[in-house]
């Protein structure tokens, strides 16, 4: 049983919308935060490179690293997880961003837009991957992964391979 203390505590952490996982209770060194919308196109093509990503990540067991998938906040619970579920990505570990808080915060603009952070400080920011150069204008597949490639990096040397670069897809309201 909760305390009135307790509850209001946990109030204050969901109205605040301050990133947290019940899985995941120690702070994590490396972030990567994803805006995603469920209805950008660009988003569900962009579940390829996230899936691999996901994959690298549960494969070698990655540690202190947390991935988290921002969504707007005109969508319920449930249309995300059919969200991930559809695009079979395993990692439920997302917030719906009331009051664009989290946008605002990182300054994203776009969905599907991908961040790194290290320590709180933002290493990378922009596309998940090369498919797209602007709207309506893609490649066949997508060839780099940037976000990926740019965590693999970082576990083997502490760089990044790539810069930040801008992110293409539909715009955060």
């Amino acid at each position: 049983m909760y305390s009135k203390i307790g509850l209001f505590f946990i109030y204050i952490l969901a109205f605040a919308n301050v990133f947290f996982t019940c899985e995941n209770k120690k702070t994590s060194d490396v972030n990567v935060i994803v805006f995603l919308n469920n209805e950008c196109p660009i988003c569900q093509k962009a579940s390829l490179s996230l899936r691999q990503l996901e994959e690298y990540s549960n494969d070698i067991n990655i540690k202190n690293i947390q991935i988290q998938y921002v969504f707007n906040a005109n969508i319920s619970e449930k249309e995300i997880t059919n969200f991930l579920d559809k695009y079979q990505l395993n990692n439920h570990n997302f917030i719906i961003d009331n009051n664009n808080i989290n946008s605002k915060k990182y300054k994203a603009t776009i969905t599907p837009e991908a961040f790194i952070l290290k320590n709180k400080k933002i290493l990378y920011q922009g596309k998940i991957d090369d498919m797209y150069f602007a709207l309506g204008v893609k490649k066949q597949g997508a060839i780099t992964n940037y976000l990926l490639e740019n965590i693999q990096s970082l576990n083997d040397n502490n760089t990044l391979k790539y810069e930040s670069n801008d992110a293409v897809g539909c715009f955060i309201e």
